[in-house]
């Protein structure tokens, strides 16, 4: 039996440890912390690029230029070439950035383009940072970089406590992906920076899609960037530095240069000295010539009541968007739950004759089996109404065995009318539109919008499986000659796992 004196001294320091976490829980970010607003540079005329795209941009009646990166190493590629090519700034802007061999590639190209002179701002949401604390600092010190971490998750205490504790506001995440150079070459789209979209991972191969732009665009996605970046949520990352000694920097600095020349002997190599972004600025006429609206979330949506409808800026646009469509709307995305409203939104699109075609992830295709919990009690009642869906193969081969290698659907596209074509961050889900911020962009470029629906479509017979009702109406999914009564591919786990997340509340959160 344990002495009445030692339960109490066992009472209180549990007392203790909880009123240190939640003191921790609640300790405040230096929203006060002071900072510098800055703008996007202007183009400058001497810039050999400049002068280039702009000469073209004029004589396509100052429209913007496109080139899609379909393939995940030319898309790494792209962004390193264009950070080498960079003579005045760079302004990058993303949700995730891994301490993994792209990520570090991404990192490096950053700093020997600051050795150069050029003004580099990199603003990173500040959800998976934490553990880069370090190397953000380390970064940061150089003279022509400056680091800011957006809506910042406190570092007194466990992270995890932190977000369970103050759950309301760092559930609120900023989405977006950009790299702006020279204010005048853009890239975005889907991917992040991490090793998994750039579709070199020996296990996993994500299904990205970015845009390569010129003119401009760049111009529209700077005002978006500039937004964010002199938000009251972007902390500048010195608010949160470790000390460091010089030594400290030079070992760091030597680290990262060496993991550099190390990428040279792997696969990373072809991204490092592709000359794919070389050969269209020699030959601009690979550019697609289109107008461009990008459209953004603005930072306030993050500190408004979720679902906030004035502050669902690029919601409202794609849905006036599809609901002018008069023909067919293709939807390419990886994460799909329309809810009521979505549902029956779709369902009056049907009912004015336009056809609806869904490209998402199956259930043995997803990383979120949560999320396809959400959107598989929607699949029956779509199907009925005639929107047709289909879900992306995880394992596929030519010759029909299944492949080792999983593939994963990222992309977010869309197609209305084989007319306008939309890229962007945004899923169709409600975290996308309810809880965190997203950009995109609208081209009005028929030409390419119909060979971009008729590429996909055909991808379709031996990427993905179709779905349909038999006669009992129960659901069946058809891949050529095959037809499968429950979800293809996927393990018993998995199936367990969507059942058991399909009957918690909490749909709203995915």
């Amino acid at each position: 039996m344990i002495p009445r004196y030692l339960q109490t001294l066992k009472q209180t320091y549990i007392l203790k440890l909880f009123l240190l976490l939640l003191l921790s829980g609640c300790a405040g970010i230096p929203y006060d912390y002071p900072r510098q607003e800055s703008v996007a540079i202007p183009p400058q005329p001497e810039v050999e690029a400049v002068a280039a795209i702009s000469r073209w941009s004029h004589q396509q009646g100052n429209q913007s230029g496109v080139l899609p990166l379909l393939e995940g190493i030319d898309a790494l590629g792209a962004r390193l070439r264009a950070i080498e090519s960079a003579e005045v700034s760079i302004d990058a802007q993303y949700f995730l950035m891994k301490r993994d061999i792209a990520g570090g590639l991404f990192l490096a190209a950053l700093l020997q383009a600051a050795d150069r002179g050029v003004r580099v701002r990199l603003l990173l949401d500040d959800i998976f940072t934490p553990g880069l604390d370090q190397e953000l600092a380390l970064m940061n010190a150089h003279p022509n970089v400056e680091v800011r971490l957006f809506n910042p998750i406190s570092r007194s205490g466990p992270k995890y406590w932190n977000l369970m504790w103050n759950f309301s506001a760092y559930n609120r995440r900023m989405h977006n992906k950009a790299l702006i150079v020279d204010h005048i070459m853009v890239i975005t789209g889907g991917r992040n920076i991490a090793e998994e979209y750039f579709q070199v991972q020996e296990q996993v191969e994500f299904l990205d899609f970015d845009l390569f732009g010129v003119g401009p665009v760049a111009t529209a996605l700077s005002r978006v960037f500039d937004e964010y970046w002199n938000s009251e949520l972007a902390i500048p990352v010195q608010a949160f530095l470790s000390s460091f000694t010089a030594q400290d920097a030079r070992q760091w600095r030597a680290n990262v240069d060496e993991r550099y020349v190390e990428a040279l002997t792997t696969v990373y190599a072809r991204a490092v000295t592709t000359p794919y972004l070389e050969r269209v600025r020699n030959d601009l006429t690979a550019l697609t010539p289109t107008t461009i609206e990008v459209v953004s979330d603005s930072p306030e949506k993050l500190t408004s009541e979720i679902g906030d409808r004035d502050q669902q800026q690029l919601v409202s646009k794609l849905m006036d968007v599809m609901d002018k469509a008069s023909r067919e709307i293709l939807i390419v995305t990886p994460y799909f739950i329309p809810r009521e409203q979505g549902t029956e939104f779709l369902l009056s699109l049907r009912r004015k004759g336009v056809r609806i075609r869904v490209v998402t992830n199956s259930l043995a295709s997803t990383n979120h089996v949560a999320v396809h919990s959400g959107y598989a009690r929607y699949r029956k009642r779509l199907l009925k109404a005639g929107v047709e869906l289909y879900e992306l193969q995880a394992y596929r081969s030519s010759n029909g065995e299944a492949d080792s290698r999983s593939a994963t659907l990222h992309t977010k596209l869309m197609v209305f009318d084989q007319e306008t074509v939309f890229v962007g961050s945004i899923n169709l889900d409600p975290r996308s539109i309810d809880i965190n911020s997203e950009m995109g962009l609208f081209m009005f470029m028929p030409q390419q919008a119909a060979k971009t629906a008729n590429n996909i479509v055909e991808a379709l017979d031996s990427a993905a499986y179709q779905l349909f009702l038999d006669d009992d109406g129960d659901l069946i999914w058809k891949q050529g000659e095959a037809t499968f009564t429950s979800e293809p591919q996927a393990s018993w786990w998995r199936r367990f796992s969507a059942g058991f997340y399909g009957i918690l509340p909490i749909e709203d959160q995915l």
